[in-house]
């Protein structure tokens, strides 16, 4: 019999833990920043800056690289928050884009860029985006010109 109740407790919570499995650590998304309750992530963050990093050929393992990756990081984020500000008073005012006018601001896109479809669809995915991510963009900035 075990008398001590710290080693009741201990004793309880492995039974405990062996009954009904154990607890998983769900991994936290890291926060960028904050816009108005509004989350930018730090996964957000680092995929908006990912394409100019390979634009420019920077390397985050190359410590030389370094000052200019953070100047990078530290502009786009600043215009990802003036963006979700843009967004959230569009929003306010009741201003929304639909889907019809992204389909055309895409085609236009494609007829500005002088490249075939297939073309500028290999050309929106080796900056790494998606076309729904390409059109999201396109969206967020007819809203800005609303």
């Amino acid at each position: 019999m075990i008398k001590n109740p710290l080693c009741m407790l201990f004793a309880a919570t492995l039974l405990a833990g062996q009954l009904y499995g154990t607890a998983q650590a769900v991994p936290v998304a890291r926060v960028a920043a904050v816009v108005n309750g509004d989350m930018i992530t730090e996964r957000e963050l680092n995929r908006a800056v990912a394409p100019q990093l390979a634009k420019d050929g920077l390397d985050s393992s190359n410590p030389g690289d370094a000052g200019e990756i953070e100047r990078i990081r530290k502009q786009v984020l600043e215009n990802m928050i003036n963006e979700r500000i843009l967004l959230q008073a569009a929003q306010k005012l009741g201003i929304s884009i639909s889907d019809e006018q992204v389909d055309a601001a895409f085609q236009g896109a494609i007829h500005d860029s002088q490249l075939t479809e297939e073309e500028f669809r290999k050309q929106i995915a080796a900056q790494g985006l998606s076309e729904d991510e390409f059109k999201e963009r396109l969206r967020n900035g007819l809203v800005s010109q609303s």
